[in-house]
C-alpha cells in the first residue's frame, strides 16, 4: 500500500509539473483568437483543451482546477455562438481565468489549499455579467427536465442537469451556482439531504437559493437546512417555478 501511496503522489507530482505547460496552450490560443481566421475553429480546440484539463484535474486531486475549468467551459459556451467575433474586452476577460489557473498552482505547490480568495473571483465574475447565471438541476425525469431547462432558459439561466445527488454535491461544494433545484427522490442522495449538506457547508453555495421538486404536497420546511422554497410536481410546476425564479431575478437586480 505505501509503494501505491508513493505512486500516485508520483505521478500527481509529475501532473502538477505539466500544467504550466497545459495553461501557456490555453492562453496561446486565447490570445490566438484576436488574429485567427477560423474563429470557430480555434474556439472548438480552446474548449476541448480546456475539457480536458478539467477531466485531468479530477483524476489527479485537483478539484479547484476542475472548478475554474468548469466555469470557463461555460463561458465559452455561452459567448461561442455562430457569428462570434471577439474583441478586447472578451480576450481579457477569458484570460482572467488563466491568471486564476496560475493562483490555484501556486497555492496547491505551497500546500496551503485555501482557495477561498479564488472562489470568491469566481463568484465575481459571474456576478459581473461575463458569465450566465447558472442553475444546477438535478431531476430524474426527463420531460420534466426537458420542461424546466426551457423555461429557464427564457429567463437567461443556463441549466447544468444530473441526475445523481453524490454528482452534485461534488460539484456544489467547489463551483458557484446562481440556483440549485433538485428532485427530492434523487440518486444517491436524495433532494433534502443534499440541499442541508450545501447549507451546512463552507463552499460557495451555502447562501444559493435552493429550491426541492416534490409530488407530496405534505412536504414542508422546518429546519434552516431545508430547501428556501418547495415547488410541487403538479400541472402548475412550470407556473410555480418561473414566478419564483422571476422574483429573485428582481430582488438580486
Amino acid at each position: 500500500m505505501e509503494n501505491i501511496g508513493a505512486l500516485l503522489d508520483q505521478l500527481r507530482t509529475g501532473y502538477i509539473g505539466e500544467l504550466p505547460e497545459r495553461f501557456s496552450s490555453i492562453e496561446q490560443l486565447i490570445i490566438g483568437l484576436k488574429t485567427s481566421d477560423a474563429v470557430a475553429d480555434t474556439m472548438a480546440l480552446l474548449y476541448r483543451e480546456t475539457h480536458s484539463l478539467k477531466g485531468s484535474a479530477g483524476t489527479y486531486g485537483c478539484p479547484i482546477i476542475t472548478t475554474i475549468c468548469h466555469q470557463l467551459e461555460d463561458l465559452l459556451t455561452t459567448i461561442g455562438g455562430e457569428g462570434f467575433k471577439p474583441d478586447e474586452s472578451t480576450i481579457d476577460n477569458l484570460l482572467r481565468y488563466i491568471d486564476l489557473f496560475h493562483q490555484a498552482l501556486s497555492i496547491i505547490t505551497s500546500d496551503n489549499e485555501d482557495f477561498h480568495a479564488i472562489t470568491e473571483t469566481l463568484i465575481e465574475i459571474k456576478q459581473s455579467g461575463l458569465a450566465q447565471k447558472q442553475c444546477l438541476l438535478i431531476e430524474p425525469s426527463r420531460p420534466i427536465t426537458l420542461m424546466i431547462t426551457r423555461a429557464l432558459e427564457e429567463l437567461h439561466y443556463r441549466v447544468i442537469h444530473l441526475d445523481d445527488g453524490y454528482l452534485a454535491l461534488d460539484r456544489l461544494l467547489d463551483e458557484p451556482f446562481d440556483l440549485i433545484i433538485t428532485s427530492r427522490e434523487i440518486k444517491r442522495v436524495n433532494g433534502r439531504a443534499l440541499i442541508a449538506a450545501v447549507k451546512l457547508s463552507n463552499g460557495p453555495n451555502h447562501s444559493t437559493p435552493t429550491m426541492v421538486l416534490t409530488s407530496s404536497n405534505d412536504l414542508q420546511n422546518t429546519r434552516d437546512t431545508d430547501a428556501d422554497y418547495i415547488i410541487v410536481k403538479d400541472g402548475r410546476l412550470i407556473d410555480h417555478l418561473t414566478e419564483v425564479v422571476s422574483r429573485l431575478s428582481r430582488r438580486v437586480a
